[in-house]
């Protein structure tokens, strides 16, 4: 639990809206609350600002926490406030008020505000920039919202303007000049307060905004900002000279001999091929100066100072010298580090830090404040195989050789990795990982990311009749062809008092495993068995800054119940009379009950720290593991290189040990290009919906036929139609605009309007969130809700006990008609109920990221489709969400990614065991090639929106287990085979000898593009930039499995209009099993009205068997 910094007192609601209680001791003025007091500050000068405690603050992963009002934790009250002074933050107060009884006096300001709270001033661009950076950052992924107004706070204290560089700034964020709220007319006693529609509130600038973030929101600035200034970019001409910008300043930080540094700078320049030195006055220079001048930097020499603050807007990978004048880096205190961390978010290099080459020079500061330091990870490529013991001391060796004399590695040192890779984990400063990086035998080094989980019937409806027992009758005693199977997953943990993991029936822990069962809070070696083999967690205190620090993680014990629930929908036990609270009865098993589980508890509830990803690989890989389930990952929006993504590195080496590695795609669809854990080692999964529905009707009154809806509530409203039905735009409240009350967002609703009845709301992805809506709705008094959705999504969200249920818009047309047309309209929303055999199923779920990949359009991703929607699997108890006299269940119903991953990792530890020699390659290809693109209607499979689901969905279908033990043909791989693609990919001979330790003499081809990724012997095939009439030829090798006898493979092109594609040869003869075959395929652009993606098969068959690969090719345009 996080301790509250400040006690905020509960609302009385039996007080007027906007009265509060007193609040420690503090004076009270007209009911609201002082901004700053003094009784909570350690100084005068330090005060306490705040709106609400940090309690309520809004976290959105990886993203700065923020307030916004109304909302859940406002309780759908508005943000009021009070006073102006610029002097007095003690005179300036706020309240929290219902929007329909505003303070006497106050006037009501539409639209949204944003209200920046800084300990710095606006006229400084440093301190601007990073008070803008946090609204910039929700701007960006609020889409593209605009403020009406702005309210500047520093240190309680009001702000009434900003620096010209601020102005223009902002404008060119937020497409629109800044109007700053001025409160005018107002005294500093006798004041009027202003009440906001709609706040957004940043208190702690980019307080807990990772890393990665930062990046996005920096490079979308420097696009914004040449964008505005009307800047184009550089072209190809001058990729060869290096433009030095020496960027002078007025004050005491400036250069005590200004024209001996210029002098010094001219002979450096002049020694430098393609050099061209200028010098630059940074007063001198407008808003859209400094950004043309740093666009036509690549190397900016300059003093300490604000005027550094422009460095963002060079071109990433450019380089920053600073110099600090005698003492001044003493007086800069934390802030001596500003422009390495600017640096650092915007993709720049700080190369140093110095002294005026024609002054005094300075003593370099000590002690621990010197900068700031994170936990990087450094990663080495792969591990000697006869040096295990001697990594660790290697490693500290390394690590103590770029710290400051004195300073002991072990103290630095968060882990190290030695089994399936080299490298560690340490606290570093940026500095200090720059020096590393340069150090020979390091691929990378890169902030410890923090990634997120990608959060019965299902195996049922994918036709998997796969368990082959000892005795038939009986599916509750594990398979004799995967008892040996081990399925290791990384995740949040397990219940290990689940029936799912029961080990009755199980046989001897295999003998070569490994692993062990580590002991922590809740959890001892005996929760380990035979059916659950493997437990590890990685403890916090060995990283006490890191995100997990936060959350209990010194156990297996799942706290979230994702891990429990991925590891029983891949090898839970058969167990029958499952539900969740009586819904989606029937039997729960996993894809492959035989499997025995390891568990590696990587994530929290704060995240998943890919420190602890690669501990949880390089650990599965020591232990023994057959195959690893990874439903987590990265955001679609954070697109490392392979080397800085702590899943691909994993993923690469468990691969190089004959691991198969399953991964979730993730859940930032419908949107192109969100696709993530796309590495070519790594097998991709999408996720469908199953053919089970869970519908909650509507009845409307006039004995009218109900209207379908979907959602899981346990309503306990009548069955007969008796309450009041409204629509949210007829409850209103005076303040507020039709638009926003009828899709009923906080704060917009007359709660005498819509107490005690059924409220029917309008649903977008762009409004508040379902569960902030419902709040709002249950504090208002009302007896159930109907969101109209503007999209199918087929997705049931639970509401436990409040009544809900979901319709699309068309379905709403005919509420709203009865409504309009009825004097006293009525309804009830009925209980939910299972619906099995729906159709048409499966269909993509909506939010299941899609491809191309944006590491490479020249590999087709994701690889597979699997049910992930509304799954049943085993849970933790919890209190959270049971209905009425029920008790916890055991079981609960999730969607995701997250659950389609160990769908297919089900399915691969199955084929694992029928064909222990696979590798994970043949392993991926029989489970693409395989699958079917059909829906149970015999129909092409779709999206959500009905649109015919296309490879970039699906990857090559969605999955059917059986036919995946019997490929026919299968696509496999080499370690070569990969060592080629980094090539393609960009990576150079001296890298790929490091990553890898199975080069034997290997060098990258001389002729290496990304063009010939496509050549990767993958079981689909993806070409972009083709051109009219062009022809592009891409081979493969198959390798036969099928038929240990003569047999004859035919091809079949099922191609788009105005491409043609032709396959040589189009037949294969194997005279044996296991002998491989090589084929080419021609593609040729013929028609130039053909743009965009154009998708495709090649169908190989010999009368039994049917190997499809899909291909899509992308034209230049």
């Amino acid at each position: 639990m996080l301790s509250r910094s400040i006690n905020v007192p509960r609302l009385d609601l039996s007080l007027p809206s906007w009265h509060f209680p007193s609040f420690r001791g503090s004076k009270i003025q007209n009911g609201f609350l002082p901004l700053k007091d003094l009784s909570l500050a350690k100084a005068p000068f330090e005060g306490t600002t705040w709106f609400m405690s940090s309690i309520n603050d809004t976290f959105e992963a990886g993203e700065a926490e923020y307030l916004r009002f109304p909302s859940y934790q406002s309780e759908g009250r508005l943000l009021c406030l009070a006073g102006i002074s610029t002097r007095n933050g003690t005179l300036n107060s706020y309240a929290l008020v219902h929007p329909d009884k505003l303070p006497p006096g106050s006037r009501f300001l539409p639209g949204i505000t944003f209200v920046s709270e800084s300990h710095y001033g606006y006229h400084n661009i440093c301190h601007g920039l990073f008070a803008v950076m946090p609204f910039a950052a929700w701007h960006y992924r609020k889409g593209c919202v605009k403020p009406a107004r702005w309210v500047l706070y520093q240190r309680g204290e009001l702000r009434k303007e900003t620096s010209n560089w601020v102005t223009n700034f902002l404008e060119l964020t937020f497409g629109e000049k800044m109007t700053v709220e001025k409160f005018q007319g107002a005294g500093e006693v006798n004041y009027k307060s202003s009440c906001f529609e709609e706040a957004v509130v940043f208190r702690h600038h980019e307080g807990k905004m990772l890393k990665e973030k930062k990046i996005q929101v920096y490079e979308m600035l420097r696009c914004k900002s040449r964008k505005y200034c009307k800047i184009e970019e550089r072209n190809g001409t001058d990729e060869n000279l290096v433009r030095m910008t020496l960027l002078l300043r007025n004050g005491s930080r400036s250069f005590k001999d200004e024209a001996g540094v210029i002098n010094v700078f001219q002979k450096v320049c002049a020694k430098v091929k393609g050099c061209q030195l200028k010098v630059s006055q940074s007063e001198n220079l407008t808003f859209c100066d400094q950004v043309k001048l740093m666009s036509e930097t690549d190397v900016l020499a300059s003093p300490h100072g604000a005027q550094l603050t422009n460095l963002f807007f060079m071109d990433k990978n450019s380089s920053v010298m600073e110099f600090f004048p005698k003492g001044w880096k003493d007086l800069a205190g934390a802030g001596q580090f500003m422009f390495q961390w600017i640096s650092a978010y915007s993709g720049m290099r700080h190369v140093g830090t110095w002294h005026d080459p024609k002054g005094d020079k300075f003593e370099e500061t000590k002690g621990e404040n010197e900068e700031k330091r994170q936990v990087y990870v450094v990663y080495m490529g792969a591990a000697p195989s006869d040096s295990k013991d001697f990594l660790r001391e290697s490693h500290l060796q390394l690590l103590g050789s770029v710290l400051r004399r004195g300073e002991k590695a072990e103290n630095t040192l968060v882990r190290n990795y030695k089994h399936g890779f080299s490298g560690f984990a340490a606290r570093l400063s940026e500095a200090e990982a720059s020096a590393l990086r340069r150090k020979p035998g390091v691929v990378s080094v890169f902030v410890d990311p923090v990634y997120k989980p990608h959060t019965t019937r299902s195996w049922d409806f994918l036709r998997q009749s796969l368990v082959i027992d000892s005795t038939p009758n009986s599916d509750s005693v594990p398979s004799a062809a995967t008892a040996d199977t081990i399925i290791g997953l990384l995740d949040t943990g397990i219940w290990p008092e689940s029936q799912s993991f029961s080990d009755n029936g199980f046989g001897p822990v295999p003998s070569r495993w490994k692993g062990i069962c580590m002991e922590g809070s809740d959890f001892n070696s005996s929760n380990c068995n035979k059916k659950l083999i493997g437990a590890r967690y990685y403890a916090t205190d060995e990283a006490p800054f890191t995100p997990t620090a936060l959350s209990n993680a010194n156990s297996v014990r799942d706290e979230q119940g994702h891990g429990t629930h991925t590891a029983s929908t891949a090898a839970g036990n058969s167990i029958t009379g499952a539900s969740y609270y009586g819904l989606a009865s029937g039997t729960a098993k996993g894809g492959s009950t035989g499997s025995r589980i390891a568990m590696y508890r990587v994530c929290s509830s704060f995240g998943c720290p890919g420190s602890q990803i690669l501990a949880g690989f390089d650990d599965a890989v020591a232990d023994g593991v057959d195959l690893l389930s990874v439903s987590l990952g990265a955001s679609a929006y954070y697109r490392p290189d392979f080397s800085e993504d702590p899943i691909a590195i994993g993923a690469f080496h468990a691969v190089a040990k004959g691991i198969t590695v399953v991964c979730s795609a993730g859940n930032d669809g419908p949107t192109a290009s969100s696709v993530v854990n796309a590495a070519p080692w790594i097998l991709t999964v999408a996720a469908t919906t199953i053919d089970r529905f869970f519908e909650s009707d509507i009845l409307l009154g006039g004995n009218r036929s109900a209207i379908k809806g979907k959602a899981i509530n346990f309503s306990s409203l009548d069955k007969s139609p008796n309450y009041p039905i409204i629509d949210g735009g007829s409850a209103k409240s005076n303040s507020s605009d039709v638009t926003s009350a009828s899709h009923c967002e906080p704060g917009t609703l007359d709660g005498s309007k819509v107490k005690g009845k059924i409220v029917v709301c309008m649903h977008s992805q762009s409004d508040s969130t379902k569960t902030i809506k419902l709040q709002g709705l249950q504090d208002l008094g009302a007896f159930g809700t109907v969101f109209a959705n503007d999209m199918e999504n087929y997705v049931a969200s639970s509401y436990n006990n409040f009544p809900v249920s979901e319709i699309i818009v068309q379905a709403a047309n005919d509420v709203f008609t009865y409504i309009n047309s009825t004097k006293n309209p009525v309804a009830t929303i009925l209980p939910t109920i299972t619906v099995t055999n729906f159709k048409p199923a499966p269909v993509v779920a909506y939010f299941s990221s899609r491809g191309p990949s944006g590491q490479t359009r020249n590999l087709l991703k994701p690889d597979i489709a699997a049910p992930g929607v509304n799954i049943l699997a085993s849970w933790i108890p919890t209190s959270t969400g049971v209905p009425k006299g029920q008790k916890p269940s055991s079981f609960n119903l999730v969607s995701g990614t997250s659950m389609a991953c160990p769908h297919v990792a089900g399915a691969v530890a199955t084929i694992k065991a029928w064909n222990p020699t696979w590798s994970p390659f043949a392993i991926r290809s029989a489970i693409m090639t395989t699958a079917t693109q059909v829906n149970s209607d015999k129909a092409p499979l779709t999206t959500a929106s009905g649109s015919a689901a296309t490879p970039y969905d699906i990857g090559s279908g969605e999955v059917v287990p059986t036919a995946a033990l019997q490929p026919g043909l299968v696509y496999d791989l080499t370690t070569r085979d990969l060592l080629l693609f980094l090539c393609n990919y960009g990576y150079n001979s001296s890298k790929i000898s490091l990553i890898s330790n199975n080069t034997n003499g290997f060098s990258c081809p001389s002729n290496s593009s990304t063009e010939l990724i496509s050549n990767l012997n993958y079981p689909s095939i993806a070409v972009s930039g083709m051109k009219q009439n062009e022809i592009r030829t891409v081979n493969r090798v198959v390798t036969n499995v099928g038929s240990q006898y003569e047999t004859v493979y035919t091809a079949t092109v099922n191609s788009p209009a105005g491409l043609d594609v032709k396959v040589v040869p189009n037949k294969l003869k194997f005279s044996k099993s296991y002998k491989s075959l090589g084929f080419q395929v021609v593609f040729t652009m013929k028609n130039s009205s053909s743009q965009g993606d154009l998708f495709g098969s090649i169908t190989w068959s010999d009368g039994t068997h049917t190997v499809r690969s899909p291909f899509v090719v992308a034209t230049a345009n």
